[in-house]
């Protein structure tokens, strides 16, 4: 095996001998012929589904990707840059819907250049291969922008569960030590005949990461940690792919400790000092560099609210906790949860957590001890007490600190726009006719949007069909699922209103009823369905009840009663179908 030298670099690895020259007329036999071809894909999105809990969680979008690959006979160069990179949390009741973007430029003049370049870029050249057990390249570089990571901990587990971490820790920590030298054994000699790879240069060059941390139930949250990584450069390296993923990953491991004091710097509970130095930093920069006043007043004032918000909130966790009420934290996360980032919602919130902390501490006390007691018996009466009056104490407290976070939230979201990117798209139907997985759909995910907010976030219901009926002034809704029949008004505001309720144990029929009035054809949906009602029992032991609601055309009338009776055939058929956990089995 020998190397031939291009630029002092490796060019050709062979098992045949050294040739000694070669002539002029040996050259005109080589294939000098040349292919060349582009990519250009004005999208790419890639969905990431679980089967075992049927749901969607990652929904990454790769926008204007542009490819061009130029093939020889000596050499294979491709090139390939992606305009923007976005990944959504798709998971139905997260409060971080974007956990993978580009960090939106700044407001100086001289990231005007920068701001042009592409989110990914990715530049190779391969030569021929000769050798199986060897690829060559002269070099490989990959680019990557600014981007920002947000980590929220319950889309880590489900990826990790997904990806079958858990399991495969499992495995290792089950195998026997003697296994373990066996295989290490194998390993080594299995290495010496392993492919290997030659770079004349490779480089991968990742720009400013900065990170943030949500949901921090386990771990620590911080938020903005501004984390610079050295690139990954070797030159001339020749190694098996195991060893080069290694070293990549030891590499960045060791640069991610050098920068643990910018994230401990970043921490919420002593209000992210790091983050208000920068606001600081850019506000002076640009009151020096472009005069700009308003600059220096709107960084100085988020970077100060951002910090009081973060002090208060993580302060109202730790007493949140010491609380021992879960239904009580669940409730004030609920109340906490702002989706708009209206100034206005954030103190409206800030109200509602300090009354619903006094009215807790209150009530708390009589609420611990009946339900020591209901658990319990008299052990649980004195626990109750115990952990009422620590809740008698600490829930206002909450509800205060609550307050002051929501307020320093509003004065900070008011003086500074974040610029986080919204998502791409709504989160995917992942139920579909026969359980199977159907292709995306906006529509019918805006219904499941939608079915969420009138069924006060229960999950467990399932959407089957959502249309648009179109009638009188307001748009009425049908939102169907494998649980009952909704009509719903309107489309325009947040707040659902239900018109007619139907569970599918109540339903008959649903039948296309077409009128004329005034010489114009009106067509309704009949829904014929029992009414349990105490009062209409008593008048009838059999009451129907048979609302109608107007489409607006009758292809659209069609469409609704055959996706209601549909959802009632459904019904029938999953009522009255044996599951294995019903089965018994008797064994002789």
């Amino acid at each position: 095996m020998y190397a031939s030298p291009d630029d002092r670099a490796w060019g050709t690895i062979s098992n045949k001998q050294r040739p000694r020259f070669m002539s002029v007329d040996d050259d005109k036999g080589i294939d000098n012929k040349e292919l060349q071809f582009g990519v250009n894909i004005k999208g790419l999105g890639i969905s990431l589904i679980c089967r075992k809990t049927p749901e969607e969680l990652l929904y990454a979008l790769f926008s204007n990707i542009i490819g061009e690959t130029v093939i020889t006979s000596k050499s294979k160069r491709f090139c390939i840059s992606v305009r923007d990179i976005q990944v959504n949390n798709q998971l139905l009741d997260t409060t971080v819907p974007v956990v993978f973007y580009i960090t939106p430029p700044g407001s100086r003049n001289n990231d005007e250049a920068y701001d042009h370049l592409p989110a990914l870029d990715l530049n190779a050249e391969m030569q021929q291969k000769v050798n199986v057990n060897a690829v060559i390249f002269k070099h490989l570089i990959l680019r990557l922008k600014k981007i920002s990571v947000i980590i929220e901990e319950r889309l880590l587990l489900k990826l990790c569960a997904f990806i079958g971490l858990h399991s495969q820790q499992e495995e290792l920590i089950n195998k026997d030590e003697n296994d373990y030298e066996t295989q290490k054994l194998l390993t080594e000699v299995s290495a010496a005949h392993a492919k290997r790879y030659y770079f004349g240069v490779l480089k991968l060059q990742p720009d400013q990461i900065r990170l943030s941390r949500k949901l921090g139930l386990t771990l620590i949250k911080f938020e903005d940690a501004a984390i610079d990584l050295r690139a990954f450069e070797r030159k001339h390296p020749f190694e098996t792919r195991e060893f080069l993923f290694k070293s990549i990953a030891k590499h960045f491991k060791e640069e991610l400790l050098w920068q643990a004091g910018i994230i401990l710097g970043s921490v919420d509970f002593i209000g992210n000092p790091l983050g208000l130095m920068n606001d600081v930093s850019e506000g002076l920069s640009g009151f020096i560099y472009e005069g700009n006043v308003g600059a220096l007043v709107k960084n100085v004032t988020h970077g100060m609210s951002n910090s009081a918000a973060k002090i208060t909130e993580s302060l109202s966790d730790g007493l949140g906790k010491v609380a021992m009420d879960d239904y009580h934290e669940e409730m004030r996360q609920r109340i906490r949860h702002v989706e708009s980032g209206k100034s206005s919602d954030h103190i409206l919130a800030g109200f509602k957590g300090l009354g619903f902390g006094i009215l807790g501490g209150a009530t708390g006390i009589f609420k611990q001890v009946y339900e020591g007691a209901s658990n319990d018996g008299i052990q649980g009466v004195f626990s109750g007490i115990g952990k009422g009056l620590v809740g008698a104490v600490a829930k206002p407290v909450v509800g205060v600190l609550d307050f002051a976070s929501e307020t320093a939230r509003a004065v900070r979201d008011s003086s500074k726009s974040k610029m986080i990117p919204e998502r791409n798209r709504l989160p995917r139907c992942v139920h579909g006719p026969g359980g199977l997985l159907p292709r995306y759909n906006a529509k019918q995910s805006q219904g499941q949007q939608y079915l969420h907010i009138v069924n006060n976030k229960y999950y467990e219901e399932r959407l089957i069909a959502y249309q648009v009926l179109g009638s009188a002034s307001e748009d009425l809704l049908c939102i169907v699922t494998d649980k009952m029949v909704r009509i719903v008004t309107s489309t325009r505001t947040p707040e659902l209103t239900p018109v007619i309720e139907c569970p599918l144990s109540d339903l008959e029929t649903c039948n296309v009823i077409r009128e004329k009035e005034h010489g114009e054809s009106r067509y309704y949906i009949e829904i014929v369905m029992h009414y349990a009602g105490v009062s209409a029992a008593l008048v009838n032991p059999d009451p129907v009840k048979r609302p109608r609601v107007r489409c607006r055309s009758l292809e659209l009338a069609d469409r609704v009663s055959q996706q209601i009776n549909y959802a009632k055939r459904m019904y029938i058929e999953h009522l009255y179908t044996l599951s294995n956990d019903n089965i018994l089995i008797v064994e002789d």
